[in-house]
């Protein structure tokens, strides 16, 4: 029996791949971009955002508790040091915002 989703996951994926084709006469463009590390730095609660936050909102003990449970070195220091400050989210932004216009050269 056939898998289905060993057929079409890859497929998924190939159409994704930034296709271009013509579709009744007009141009089609598919496009994917990886926002996985976009997110903002007000503190969830219930989430686990601890990294994701101002340097400066990261002195109290809580936070530094909750960093020292990190069992990976990096990412205890990610959440005790990184400073996801407003210009950070900007950028971030900014970078999406330019990536997506870059698509068919800006046009709609």
């Amino acid at each position: 029996m056939v898998n289905i989703v060993n057929i079409v996951i890859p497929l998924l994926f190939l159409l994704t791949l930034g296709a271009s084709w013509t579709a009744h006469g007009e141009a089609v463009s598919i496009m994917t971009f990886n926002v996985e590390n976009l997110f903002d730095n007000t503190d969830d609660p219930g989430k686990r955002d601890e990294t994701y936050l101002p340097k400066e909102t990261k002195t109290n003990q809580l936070h530094i508790e909750k960093c020292h449970q990190v069992k990976v070195r990096r990412w205890r220091e990610e959440c005790l040091f990184w400073d996801w400050s407003d210009d950070v989210v900007r950028q971030k932004l900014k970078v999406v915002g330019a990536t997506i216009r870059q698509v068919n050269n800006g046009a709609p």
